[in-house]
């Protein structure tokens, strides 16, 4: 395996570099694949040799790869029982949520929260009051403002990822989700949008909370119950009832990692800041990752300052994302399995931005695991890292 020379390869077109400081050694994979100034790339066996090392130093925009530092450092803070949660208040005839960023308040969490809220809590109530207070959000980092799902704003109070699956039946908007009750807020958001079906995200952090309120009293049986958004429960009153999400940190990171949810992602980023401030800020919960990946990794030069991969200010080089591999490694199913044509088994995670197009992951094969990153900050044709991909598994199955 591996009998190809460093002559065989095709040096990139930077002819600086020196193959033979390149490359790990003279067993090397990609043959005849010409890289560029643009392109880190990093294989490494199971006993953390490398085998293939192209600017593995080079910092790059990572995309979404950005997600397995999120995914890393909220193993390490709260671990994969870790459950999120949600307090419920009762001052006079108002329901009170105080939310603290639950990113998987999903319906059917809604119909578990609903049947465990106390009566005294919901009985001849006349108005519920959302405090959105604990995420301090100026702006998103990178974020757009096109209608995709994946670019759903964040709230400290949300439902459904802050979206909504509407489609036109008969010319008329529904929800296309049985549990999801068409609520007022997401009409309005999707009567200028929505031509068939489609999932949409809320636009806002007010019409997250309004569109959270509006479900919850429609599950509570009250759909005409006055709402009251960026409310701030100031002052010291007993929690009536504290909701505890069914699904785990666990969960949460294979929804981050598998699916790559950005708001899922960005979400956990935020709440990285629990117990060191009142109210969390992208700036604070970059700082904190900037300070522990630095201390746990003797990192220099990186920067991430969002958890999904949005902005392309985030900056990490192949031998950072592949450090991450390696402390994530117990934990490689919370990534996509990728079918393959070999014997292999294949968890990764892809990145995707404007010309940036970036892969990572573990390779088992035959009792041994290989991890690898790519990362390509350049055009490049269509399927391009899967067919990197694809050259690696044949060269491993050899």
């Amino acid at each position: 395996m591996f009998n190809k020379t460093v002559s065989s390869i095709v040096c990139a077109c930077v002819m600086q570099f020196c193959c033979a400081s390149v490359f790990a050694n003279d067993k090397v994979l990609f043959s005849g694949i010409t890289f560029e100034q643009n392109d880190s790339i990093l294989v490494v066996d199971s006993s953390g040799q490398e085998r293939f090392n192209w600017q593995a130093e080079k910092l790059l925009v990572p995309a979404s790869l950005s997600k397995l530092a999120t995914a890393y450092a909220a193993i390490e803070k709260w671990g994969l029982d870790h459950r999120f949660s949600t307090d419920f208040y009762r001052l006079g005839n108002t329901l009170w949520v105080k939310g603290f960023g639950d990113p998987y308040l999903v319906s059917e969490e809604l119909d578990l929260l609903v049947k465990a809220l106390p009566l005294t809590l919901t009985a001849g109530i006349t108005a519920i009051s959302i405090d959105n207070s604990y995420f301090d959000i100026q702006n998103v980092p990178g974020r757009s403002k096109v209608s995709d799902p994946y670019n759903a704003p964040l709230s400290a109070v949300s439902a459904n990822f802050n979206t909504a699956n509407i489609g036109r039946v008969n010319g008329q908007l529904k929800s296309l989700e049985e549990q999801t009750p068409l609520t007022p807020t997401a009409r309005k958001i999707a009567h200028t949008l929505v031509k068939q079906r489609e999932r949409v995200n809320l636009i806002n952090a007010d019409n997250a909370q309004r569109n959270f309120a509006e479900l919850l009293a429609i599950k509570l049986g009250k759909p005409l119950i006055k709402v009251n958004i960026n409310q701030s429960l100031n002052g010291c009153f007993a929690l009536g009832y504290r909701h505890v999400n069914s699904r785990t940190l666990a969960d949460v990171l294979r929804g981050t990692l598998e699916f790559s949810n950005n708001f899922m992602a960005n979400q956990v980023f935020l709440k990285l800041g629990d117990n060191t401030a009142d109210h969390m800020t992208f700036e604070h919960s970059a700082e904190l990752m900037e300070q522990r990946l630095s201390r746990e990794f003797n990192w220099q030069g990186h920067t991430l300052v969002d958890g999904a991969g949005l902005s392309r200010s985030n900056k990490l080089s192949a031998t950072q994302i592949d450090q991450l591999l390696s402390a994530l490694a117990p934990h490689k199913t919370l990534l996509k399995s990728i079918k393959n044509k070999t014997d292999a088994v294949v968890y990764a995670k892809t990145g995707t931005l404007n010309n940036v197009r970036s892969y990572a992951g573990y390779i088992d094969l035959d009792g041994a695991q290989t991890r690898f990153v790519f990362n390509f900050n350049r055009k490049v044709p269509y399927r391009y890292r899967d067919q990197i991909l694809e050259r690696l598994l044949r060269d491993l199955s050899q």
